[in-house]
């Protein structure tokens, strides 16, 4: 017991110096550099750790990670610079796509019509609303969905939306945000993933 958790440990620091690897050469400031590879470090490791606790070191732990891992990634692109590259979500999209295909346990068309439709409603919702749900976000949300399904998925997205919507009313009312202020989703998206796959 003890070894699997240790082994949990050992694979959020990996993973989570891969995602610092990526940044630490555009962090001007040592403090923020040291704060952003701080926070991966720790939410890496907490990550592994319940996934440990809630699937043991098994395929599903080695999924969930990586697609944590990925998630933690697009956030971190998401809140420095308010925009993922097509590039990092493709990377997203094919680790989602490999669940797929070995996945054995359910229907695989369940996973493939959930990211194609996911995808382009949201992509409807960013044509109709201005980008106030970015193209990127509509991607992510597809992703996901590859690797969920369609229930499993819709709670992401209603957990994302329902998270956000109260950080935004919490730094509206702090006056820390206007109306016009665009918050990143890609957190509330990785949030709502790890509910989605501990419930």
């Amino acid at each position: 017991m003890l070894i699997r958790y240790i082994l949990a440990v050992l694979i959020g620091i990996f993973l989570a110096g891969i995602i610092n690897m990526e940044f630490k050469k555009n962090d001007t400031s040592p403090i923020r550099r040291t704060a952003s590879i701080t926070i991966n470090i720790i939410a890496m490791i907490c990550i592994c750790l319940i996934l440990a606790f809630h699937a043991g070191l098994t395929y599903r732990f080695i999924v969930y990670s990586m697609l944590s891992a990925n998630l933690l990634y697009i956030s971190n692109c998401d809140i420095r610079e308010q925009a993922v590259s097509y590039e990092t979500i493709a990377v997203f999209i094919m680790c989602s796509l490999a669940v797929l295909i070995f996945n054995k346990d359910n229907v695989w068309w369940n996973y493939i019509l959930s990211g194609i439709g996911f995808s382009a409603l949201f992509i409807l919702i960013s044509r109709l609303t201005r980008s106030a749900i970015g193209i990127g976000d509509a991607l992510i949300i597809g992703a996901i969905g590859l690797c969920l399904g369609f229930y499993h998925t819709f709670a992401v997205v209603i957990f994302a939306l329902l998270l956000g919507g109260i950080i935004s009313l919490i730094l509206f009312l702090l006056k820390k945000v206007t109306r016009q202020t665009t918050l990143p989703f890609a957190p509330f998206l990785t949030a709502g993933f790890l509910v989605s796959i501990l419930i």
